[in-house]
């Protein structure tokens, strides 16, 4: 017993597989969201650490010199080839809007539906979505985390939690 623990923490070390490492559970799509306090969920933080390399160990190195010699903003987006059902919704693309040196920290959900259609799905959810273009404060973080619905190019609507 104790030979098969030390074999599985060998093979694990090597990096080759071990029979007590758990599979990945199931990935849907539809599971991406905000919490309440407009961050991303569980989902949608397994779907950001897959594509983007974040410090998860406090004790990870950050490159200072390299954070000191840049200031501005970053920008990611994850397209998908064919929009992704989402809630009665068809899920175009993700869009993450970052502050090197400050806020914003920005998390849109891209749609391929119409914007009044987006938020009609959105505030069925709970969402209470002002109208298309305007945004409303988050409960418990007013003036610094705002959430709504845009009108994009064409019939794209995008829903964004603004957080400064």
């Amino acid at each position: 017993m104790i030979a098969r623990a030390v074999l599985a923490m060998v093979l694990t070390v090597t990096g080759l597989p071990a029979a007590a490492q758990p599979e990945p559970s199931p990935f849907v799509l539809a599971d991406i969201d905000f919490t309440p306090d407009c961050n991303p969920n569980p989902a949608f933080e397994r779907l950001l650490a897959a594509f983007l390399q974040r410090h998860s160990d406090e004790n990870a190195e950050l490159d200072a010199p390299v954070y000191a010699a840049v200031s501005g903003d970053t920008h990611h987006r994850l397209m998908f080839d064919d929009p992704a059902p989402w809630h009665g919704l068809h899920l175009k693309s993700i869009d993450l809007y970052f502050g090197i040196e400050r806020g914003p920290a920005n998390y849109s959900l891209v749609f391929d539906d119409p914007p009044e259609r987006v938020r009609e799905v959105w505030n069925r959810r709970g969402w209470r979505l002002p109208a298309v273009n305007d945004t409303r404060d988050v409960e418990g973080l007013e003036d610094y985390a705002l959430i709504g619905v845009q009108s994009d190019e064409g019939d794209f609507a995008t829903v964004t939690c603004f957080r400064d």
